[in-house]
């Protein structure tokens, strides 16, 4: 509220207080998001399951994530993807945390590609980019708390996300190769009406 005041103040001010003002408003998202990703941690929520469109959550959390330009989104959505059972505000924050990891791993730019299709009752999704890709040994610690590779960050959205999938009676497994990029697979039981 405070950095808005002084903006409404200070309209014509000189560039480098703005700058500034940026800053501090980037800093405050910065910790507004760290204290949600720890009580998120430490007190998980609890689905409340209704009939969700995996597409839509997809299409939804895609919108949410601001991509830089160098960065190209392809869309594979299954049409006659069958609903499942889930929390579409749960479901919503892992896709929104895949899809911004997978462009945090292009820092030159690159392609995500966004697919879903059905498979042996289940409704799987992929997050696949073009990015740095992992070694294996970091692979092996990857859904772990505090456990990240970037600079900024807690390490916990991966581990939240996990388990958000698996109190959906669903799994995620990971495909990566360092310089080629990686590939996170979500799969959950397909709603039987």
């Amino acid at each position: 509220n405070s950095i808005y005041f002084l903006r409404q103040t200070l309209k014509d001010s000189e560039d480098k207080v703005k700058r500034h003002l940026e800053i501090l408003d980037q800093q405050v998202e910065t910790g507004t998001h760290l204290v949600a990703s720890i009580l998120d941690f430490a007190r998980p929520q609890e689905p409340a399951f209704y009939p969700v469109s995996l597409n839509q959550v997809i299409q939804q959390a895609l919108k949410r994530v601001p991509l830089t330009q160098e960065v190209e989104v392809a869309m594979i959505l299954d049409p006659n993807l069958p609903s499942i059972s889930g929390d579409v505000h749960l479901l919503m924050q892992v896709f929104i945390n895949l899809i911004y990891n997978a462009s945090q791993a292009m820092p030159q730019g690159g392609k995500i590609t966004l697919k879903t299709r059905a498979e042996d009752n289940l409704a799987v999704a992929e997050v696949q980019d073009t990015g740095v890709g992992m070694e294996p040994e970091f692979l092996k610690n990857l859904f772990q708390p505090f456990h990240s590779g970037k600079p900024r960050g807690m390490g916990l959205g991966l581990t939240i996300s996990k388990d958000t999938i698996e109190k959906h009676g669903g799994h995620i497994q990971v495909q990566s190769k360092t310089g080629e990029g990686s590939t996170f697979i979500i799969s959950f039981p397909i709603k039987i009406a």
